[in-house]
C-alpha cells in the first residue's frame, strides 16, 4: 500500500474515534460502577442512553454535540456539563448525598422472597426505582430522599406498603401480616433430558395478564404464591419461553413440569379459504375443542399470502384462525406436520 494511502486511513481513523465521547463512572465506594444508566442531551434535546460495562466505562458519539451526561445509580443522579473539548469525562457518585434502603421480603409460611420485584417511591414522589431480590429475600438501593413507599411485585401481586421506614436498620416487609387468601404452586423443573432448569422466571398468568411470578431455585424447584385464581403456568429460560401449562389454579398444588412435555415447538403452516387462496387471519391456540375465550392463546397472524409461523405449545394441539371478513377455521396440529386451516 502506498504510504501516503496509509496516512490518510489513519487520518480517518483517529478522526472516527474523535467524535466518540467515552468515561467512567465511579461509584458510592469509589470503585467503577457496572450497569449505571447514562443519558445524553443536547441543549434540551434527549438523545439516548447506554449503560456502562463491567469496567464502569461507555462509549457514545458526538454528533450531535453532547452538552449534558446524566448518570443514574439505583434512584441516585449526578448530573455534569460536558465541554466541547471534553473527550474521556469521569463521573463521581462518592460526595453525592444519598440514602440506603435495606430490606428483605418474607412469604407468607415466613420463608425468603427470592428474585422478588420491588418498587420505590421516594419522599418526592418523582422518583421511582424498582429493585430485585437476592436469593435471601433480601435487597438494598440508594435513593436521592428517604423511601415513602413501596410496591412488592409490581405487575403480580401488587402489595403496597406505606412508610414511613426506618433506613437506619434492615426494614422487614413480612406477607404473613397480609391476610389474603394465598395459596402456592410448587415444583421442579426439568429440560429434555431430566436436567434442573435454574433461575428461569416462573410466571403465573390469566388470559396472558400477570398475575404473579418467582425464579426456580439452582436444583430447578420453585414456590409461587398467588391470591388470585389463574389459568396459564408459564416459563422462561433467560429470553425464551420454554414451557406451558393450562389449568385452573386457585388453591395449593404442586406441578412437575418438564419441557419434553410442556414444551414449545415451531409450527408453520398456512391460512387457506374455501377455494384454497391464501389469506391473512389472526390465530388462536386453544385447549382442546374449546372456542377462543377464556384459555386462548393469541399467537402472531398469518400474512397475506395465508403463511405463517408459530411457536407453540405442546399443550395448545388446537390452532383457530379468523379473518377479517369474520369467517372461522380450526385444526388439530402435529409435530413436524405442516398444517392448512381452512377458514369459511
Amino acid at each position: 500500500m502506498p504510504v501516503h494511502c496509509l496516512h490518510v486511513l489513519l487520518l480517518l481513523s483517529a478522526t472516527a474515534s474523535a467524535q466518540d465521547l467515552t468515561g467512567t463512572v465511579l461509584g458510592f465506594d469509589g470503585k467503577p460502577a457496572p450497569g449505571a444508566t447514562i443519558h445524553f442531551q443536547s441543549d434540551n434535546v434527549r438523545l439516548g442512553e447506554v449503560l456502562t460495562d463491567a469496567a464502569g466505562r461507555f462509549t457514545y458519539p458526538t454528533q450531535p454535540p453532547i452538552h449534558t451526561i446524566t448518570a443514574w445509580i439505583d434512584g441516585v443522579r449526578v448530573v455534569q456539563p460536558v465541554a466541547a473539548a471534553d473527550t474521556d469525562v469521569t463521573i463521581r457518585f462518592a460526595a453525592t448525598p444519598h440514602v440506603v434502603f435495606r430490606a428483605r421480603l418474607f412469604a407468607p409460611d415466613g420463608q425468603p422472597v427470592a428474585f422478588a420485584d420491588i418498587r420505590i417511591v421516594g419522599a418526592d414522589a418523582d422518583t421511582a426505582v424498582t429493585a430485585t431480590t437476592d436469593e435471601t429475600g433480601a435487597f438494598a438501593v440508594h435513593l436521592e430522599q428517604p423511601a415513602r413507599q413501596l410496591r412488592i411485585d409490581p405487575v403480580g401481586w401488587a402489595v403496597d406498603v406505606a412508610g414511613p421506614f426506618d433506613h437506619a436498620i434492615e426494614t422487614r416487609l413480612d406477607l404473613r401480616v397480609l391476610d389474603r387468601g394465598w395459596f402456592t404452586i410448587t415444583g421442579r423443573i426439568r429440560d429434555d433430558l431430566g436436567n434442573a432448569v435454574a433461575h428461569a422466571k416462573v410466571a403465573a398468568r390469566r388470559r396472558s395478564s400477570p398475575i404473579a411470578s418467582t425464579r426456580s431455585r439452582a436444583d430447578g424447584t420453585f414456590t409461587l404464591w398467588s391470591t388470585q385464581p389463574f389459568t396459564e403456568l408459564v416459563v422462561r429460560d433467560r429470553f425464551t419461553e420454554v414451557a406451558f401449562l393450562d389449568g385452573d389454579f386457585a388453591a395449593t398444588a404442586t406441578v412437575p413440569i418438564s419441557t419434553r412435555d410442556h414444551g414449545f415447538t415451531t409450527v408453520v403452516g398456512r391460512v387457506v379459504d374455501a377455494a384454497g387462496k391464501g389469506v391473512y387471519a389472526s390465530l388462536h391456540a386453544v385447549a382442546g375443542e374449546a372456542d377462543p375465550g377464556e384459555h386462548d392463546l393469541p399467537i402472531a397472524g398469518s400474512g397475506r399470502d395465508g403463511w405463517f409461523r408459530a411457536y407453540l405449545p405442546l399443550v395448545r394441539r388446537t390452532l383457530c384462525a379468523t379473518t377479517e371478513n369474520g369467517a372461522h377455521g380450526r385444526v388439530n396440529w402435529h409435530v413436524d406436520v405442516s398444517p392448512t386451516i381452512v377458514v369459511r
